[in-house]
């Protein structure tokens, strides 16, 4: 999407939020400004969350694992990109979770499934919905009556109110030492 022009990133929307939102089960909307979490003080959290996106990795796995757990769900399976810049990241953390009987059932850990963006279409979406959410909550952060626009709309009437965004080193924090006791 970050290639892409005003038009074409509409036109790409119009098509991609109907199928999202057909099938969206959980939404989780969730990002954090990495000027944020550099300037958070993590102490022995940071071993754990390391960056930013691990950051939003581990509050998207533990979303997933409370809505499994109240809806009874199986254990739950979740596709990674194989080819992006913390695969190997993710796919560890995620591994300790599924290596571990206590937190494998607490959290509802399936396997992983590592795919590659140009053949996942789930990642595909996934990837186009998070960058446009988060693009407009970073320009909603300048002007807060800023619509959603007709597409992102659908979207968002299924999401938190206000979502998962991490714009104070004080909130990465908090959230840090959530995160922390949960592991």
């Amino acid at each position: 999407m970050s290639g892409l022009g005003a038009a074409e990133k509409d036109a790409a929307l119009e098509k991609l939020v109907p199928i999202a939102r057909n099938h969206l089960l959980l939404p989780i909307d969730t990002g954090v400004y990495t000027k944020a979490f550099a300037e958070a003080a993590l102490g022995s959290a940071k071993g754990r969350i390391r960056d930013p996106y691990r950051l939003c990795c581990l509050n998207c796995i533990i979303e997933v694992s409370e809505w499994a757990r109240k809806e009874n769900e199986l254990p739950i399976d979740l596709v990674f990109d194989r080819d992006g810049k913390f695969a190997s990241e993710t796919s560890e953390l995620y591994l300790f979770a599924t290596k571990n009987p206590y937190l494998r059932e607490k959290y509802k850990s399936g396997s992983i499934i590592q795919s590659d963006r140009k053949h996942a279409r789930c990642l595909q979406i996934a990837d186009a919905l998070a960058h446009a959410l988060f693009s407009y909550h970073r320009e909603r952060m300048l002007n807060p009556n800023l619509p959603p626009g007709p597409h992102l709309n659908s979207i968002l009437e299924k999401m938190p109110e206000n979502g998962w965004l991490f714009t104070k080193p004080e909130e990465v924090e908090h959230w840090a030492q959530a995160l922390q006791a949960a592991f």
